[in-house]
């Protein structure tokens, strides 16, 4: 099944070259959307709501596509972080310069990020985070 992008099928409505007013005919779309007044680069309100939605917005993107393309995880290898974003290079190198070889395994698509704590809430040292590296046979 392939799937939709509509900023490539409609560029004339997301990617429009006018520098001037036009009218433009939109057909009917669904959309998910953040509806406030107000500044948006000093609303406090504004920028709660635009990150709820960005979670929501990639939640669904993902989702979508991994259901569209039958994408699902399969065998991986998967570690839990404990720690900043900052210190998962160490452990990432580990993985694809120790770890994998020395299973016979090699990477089948991009590694991931599950985080599992609330970086708002949570100091960076205690951060929970699962890395996960779909894999196959080196043999393949």
């Amino acid at each position: 099944m392939k799937v939709y992008d509509v900023k490539r099928e409609r560029k004339d409505f997301y990617a429009p070259k006018n520098t001037a007013w036009a009218i433009v005919d939109v057909p009917e779309q669904q959309f998910i959307a953040v509806d406030g007044a107000g500044n948006p680069n000093t609303a406090p309100a504004y920028a709660s709501a635009v990150q709820a939605l960005y979670v929501v917005a990639y939640t669904l993107k993902f989702a979508v596509k991994r259901s569209a393309t039958g994408d699902h995880e399969g065998r991986s290898a998967q570690v839990l972080h404990i720690g900043s974003y900052d210190d998962e290079a160490p452990v990432l190198h580990e993985l694809h310069h120790t770890y994998l070889a020395a299973q016979g395994l090699r990477p089948s698509g991009l590694h991931h990020e599950v985080y599992l704590s609330d970086p708002r809430k949570t100091a960076p040292e205690k951060l929970k985070t699962v890395l996960r590296q779909p894999v196959e046979d080196l043999a393949g």
